[in-house]
């Protein structure tokens, strides 16, 4: 992809400079030859954006519109021991619920459609290009008039189809959309192609009314593509091609029933069941059945000698065989995931899902799974599948109103879900059975019947805003999302049996819906949402601080609490040899005060913003500081920290309850700033300097001037000790200047040393003081915090009221060192001289 594209980019610079030649010096370089070429030169410039965005849509998505080869009939699943691929429904339809469709609606009146019969044509048609030229053949980049081969869509055997939509506005889109057209009206455009299709959608956008106009290119019908050509194919009989795939019983069937006659005229797609599929089902063949011939009798035979546990459908032959017809020419091409057909049996609904699969997608209709396709027969294209296609009458909601699922339906109804299934579009549930609930302890039924114990989340967990049959499952472990966005896991045993999240047995696989599909579980699933905080806290191996919640009698208080954050140190920190001393001192309520000191409101990472505060449990509240916006050059992922130690992991799970790993015990301030100067042996000096100034009166009465928190630099006495004796002098005598000197150690709001990252050069970062000074941050050499030429030796001290940093070196107000014709910057770390006039 690298090389393709660096030759792209030299051919369209040599584009542009041919241009320019030929504008500019056109008549002593290129001459005539250019005049007489422009349209050729702007044709390939046209070809070559088009080529550049064709190969920019080739990586294949998945779960929709994905290419899959072609596969045997008689292929069998690979083992199950495979990497795992997940399967999410797009953000909108998490976000929104089940009641997102692929396509809005629209209504009669706002749309009107006008559809063009396939032509067949020699090359593309010229009239649908925008300048209507008559463009001549690429000019290769490296031998400028050199032809190349044209793309198969502009070739022999290719039929055009254009399709024009032209869509009323609503008024609230109308005022929307007027400012964002230039000139009143907007036109984009978009290509794409795929192994037989090369489609340019054009959508011309004005106040009133959106205009839509398609163009497909494809191999006609008795063609194929084949390389960069579509090459004519002869096209067998259907009944033919059906034999020759392994269906030669639904064939039989077919030829029965005399069901092709009344469909050959018109073009229709065939999902036939392979043999093995439908020697498993029970056919109930109507006394009208005539079917002739000794293998036919035969297959007649078996399908109704299997055994009574079996289905049957009830349908006569000619109802089966409708069943799996729908009156179009599909080809894989076509399919894109929950696209809905209609099959030629009283329209019963054809699903079509596609999942990403071990090695090639995984493509199933009403959850039987496409083994061989894009099989080409006369008006036909026959796609082999791996089960019988049964009509689907019943919708989800009608399934789920089943003896069987009574309780489930129970806690669906109260959560006020069953309007939401109904509605629902592509949705998939595992509903646990009467006996899986049957195996729930009474207490805990009990609650989920009062609403309690986050029956919400568990109910919710059951259903999937997509379609998910049990094929893709047998390509290795699957994962994919529940309503919440919370992980939902599957795998199959080495018995086949399908499993779901802790050994949830799947007892009945794909009762497919007419609006997505059912799974009968034996078991009831719990969500890591759902269960309780000492759960949540055991299964991430916290058990240290579940031990320390026992000890002070908490642990039962916070499972039944709501809407609640807790603050996890991490294990590594509360096994340290002082922390663990710490913590062994405490009496019960010194521990009991430390621990809900990590108990805050319902708070979960997205939701923390930098200087937040958040109230705890204890009393006191803690602040929420973010990475400084430089973190990205430095390598590191911008994180929030409170009381200045570091989230590490966030937002774990449990009912009702967010956690958050923290780096650091939190252990509550008892000290002012003031106080924790006055203790501290190494911040005499400072201490004298403070005493007197304005500012030890603003820190004293919480001035309006700190309301929003402030971050102390407290020099030591030995930085001090290093000053000139007459600024020491002028630092206890002139309170003036002992106040100007103090404030530039003040910044503005909360600091944290662990919120500062190494900035490499050309970037900065600074702090601001509160009267209005910059100074610069950064790390050293050995990771030291630094504060303009002040590198800290101890950080992120917390008081009551602000943080303290200690710091070995005073910052004096800047003197100006400009003079002319140079300036100069000093670091500890670096030294940049820039010389000017």
């Amino acid at each position: 992809m690298q090389r393709l594209s660096g030759s792209r980019s030299i051919s369209l610079l040599v584009f542009i400079a041919a241009l320019w030649l030929g504008n500019t010096h056109g008549q002593d370089l290129f001459g005539d030859v250019l005049s007489s070429s422009n349209n050729q030169l702007w044709k390939s410039f046209q070809e070559e954006m088009k080529t550049l965005e064709q190969a920019a849509h080739r990586v294949n998505t998945l779960l929709v519109n994905a290419h899959p080869p072609k596969v045997e009939a008689d292929q069998e699943a690979k083992p199950a021991e495979q990497p795992e691929v997940t399967v999410l429904a797009s953000p909108d339809v998490l976000k929104d619920g089940l009641h997102t469709k692929l396509e809005s609606p629209k209504t009669k009146e706002n749309r009107k459609e006008e559809k063009v019969e396939p032509e067949l044509t020699g090359g593309i048609d010229e009239s649908f290009s925008p300048h209507h030229l008559n463009l001549g053949s690429f000019i290769n980049s490296f031998g400028l008039f050199k032809s190349l081969p044209e793309p198969w869509w502009k070739g022999k055997n290719v039929c055009v189809e254009k399709s024009e939509m032209v869509e009323d506005k609503q008024q609230g889109e109308k005022e929307v959309n007027k400012h964002l057209i230039i000139m009143g009206t907007g036109t984009f455009e978009h290509c794409k192609q795929t192994s037989g299709k090369y489609i340019c959608k054009t959508v011309t956008s004005t106040p009133q009314s959106t205009k839509t106009v398609s163009v497909t290119y494809q191999c006609c019908e008795g063609s194929r593509r084949q390389g960069n050509e579509c090459v004519q194919v002869e096209l067998k009989d259907p009944i033919d091609v059906l034999d020759s795939l392994g269906s030669k019983d639904f064939a039989s069937l077919v030829k029965s029933q005399d069901v092709l006659r009344s469909l050959v005229d018109h073009n229709i797609t065939i999902f036939a069941p392979v043999d093995a599929a439908m020697r498993s089902l029970n056919v109930d063949f109507q006394e009208s059945n005539q079917i002739r011939g000794s293998r036919q009798v035969r297959a007649v035979e078996e399908w109704n000698d299997i055994t009574p546990e079996s289905s049957d459908t009830g349908l006569s032959g000619r109802e089966m065989v409708l069943a799996h017809v729908t009156s179009s020419l599909l080809e894989v091409d076509d399919f894109t995931n929950e696209m809905v057909l209609n099959s030629s049996y009283k329209n019963s609904p054809l699903r079509v899902n596609i999942y990403p699969g071990r090695e090639e997608a995984v493509l199933t209709v009403n959850c039987a799974r496409l083994l061989s396709m894009d099989n080409l027969a006369s008006n036909a294209r026959v796609h082999t599948v791996d089960r019988v296609l049964e009509p689907v009458t019943q919708s989800v909601v009608d399934i789920l109103s089943q003896p069987q699922f009574s309780q489930f339906k129970q806690f669906l109804e109260q959560e006020d879900l069953m309007e939401t299934l109904t509605n629902a579009t592509g949705v998939t549930v595992f509903a646990p059975n009467n006996d899986a609930w049957e195996k729930l302890g009474d207490g805990l039924r009990d609650k989920y019947s009062r609403g309690e114990a986050c029956i919400d989340k568990v109910v919710k967990h059951h259903i999937l805003p997509l379609t998910l049959c049990a094929a893709p499952v047998s390509e290795g472990r699957l994962t994919t999302a529940d309503m919440n966005g919370e992980l939902v896991r599957l795998w199959r045993e080495q018995d086949g049996q399908l499993m779901v999240d802790e050994k949830g047995r799947v007892v009945q696989e794909d009762i497919v819906a007419t609006n997505g599909v059912v799974h009968v579980l034996d078991k009831v699933l719990t969500p890591k949402s759902a269960k309780p905080l000492s759960e949540l806290l055991l299964s991430s191996n916290h058990t240290t601080w579940l031990g320390l919640l026992d000890r002070a009698g908490l642990m039962e208080e916070l499972n039944r609490q709501e809407n609640i954050t807790v603050l996890v140190p991490t294990e590594r920190v509360l096994t340290e040899e002082n922390t663990r001393a710490l913590l062994d001192a405490m009496d019960a309520e010194t521990l009991k005060r430390v621990l809900l000191y990590h108990v805050t409101q319902q708070a979960g990472a997205c939701e923390l913003r930098d200087r937040a505060s958040l109230r705890t449990q204890a009393g006191p509240s803690l602040t929420v500081t973010l990475t400084n916006p430089f973190a990205m050059f430095a390598g590191v992922e911008p994180r929030a920290a409170v009381q200045c130690a570091p989230l590490g992991h966030t937002d774990g799970k449990a009912c009702h309850v967010t956690a958050h790993e923290i780096t650091r015990l939190l252990l509550p301030p008892n000290s002012t700033v003031l106080q924790l100067i006055a203790d501290n042996p190494q911040l005499t000096f400072f201490k004298r300097v403070l005493e007197g100034t304005e500012m030890e009166k603003d820190l004293e009465l919480k001035s309006e001037l700190l309301a929003e928190g402030f971050t102390l630099l407290a020099p030591t006495d030995d930085s001090f000790n290093r000053l000139d004796e007459d600024v020491l002098s002028r630092l206890l005598t002139d309170k003036k200047f002992a106040d100007e000197v103090v404030r530039t150690h003040v910044l503005k709001g909360p600091v944290c040393c662990s919120s500062i990252s190494s900035i490499p050069w050309p970037f900065t970062n600074n702090v601001k003081t509160i009267d209005g000074r910059k100074i610069q941050v950064n790390r050293d050499r050995r990771n030291r915090v630094l504060f303009g030429n002040s590198a800290t030796e101890k950080c992120d001290v917390i008081a009551t009221d602000g943080i303290v940093h200690i710091v070995d070196n005073v910052l004096l107000p800047q003197v100006s060192r400009i003079k002319l014709g140079n300036v100069a910057f000093g670091d500890p770390n670096r030294q940049i001289m820039l010389f000017g006039i």
